[in-house]
């Protein structure tokens, strides 16, 4: 029973809403309908769950010190499902180089 119990608070509170944050070298894991993955920043980088959402960009990443409007080199996670346009890992990254933006977030118009 408290085997049970204790897979139960767990599960609870890995689905819990996590507040917006940004956070030096931090980690998560990002769930949707169709997906879910983890991600942590590299060293001297800065995961922001805050900065990119209103584009899209629910996990975005960028050097220590940085912004994601200002800094140089950026970083984002996005998931893409598989479909009949897109089959494998270059299908994907195809579509990606297709929907690329200046501000390096395609439009929130789902694909398909």
């Amino acid at each position: 029973m408290k085997l049970l119990l204790s897979i139960a608070l767990t599960t609870f509170l890995a689905l819990a809403p996590v507040p917006a944050s940004i956070t030096e070298e931090g980690g998560g894991i990002v769930y949707g309908q169709d997906h879910v993955f983890s991600l942590k920043a590299p060293k001297g980088w800065m995961l922001d769950n805050e900065s990119g959402a209103s584009q899209g960009a629910h996990a975005v990443f960028y050097q220590k010190g940085g912004s994601w409007e200002k800094s140089a080199v950026v970083a984002y996670a996005n998931a893409r499902p598989r479909n009949n346009e897109v089959k494998t890992a270059d299908d994907a990254a195809k579509a990606v180089v297709e929907d690329f933006t200046p501000m390096g977030v395609r439009s929130t118009k789902p694909r398909v």
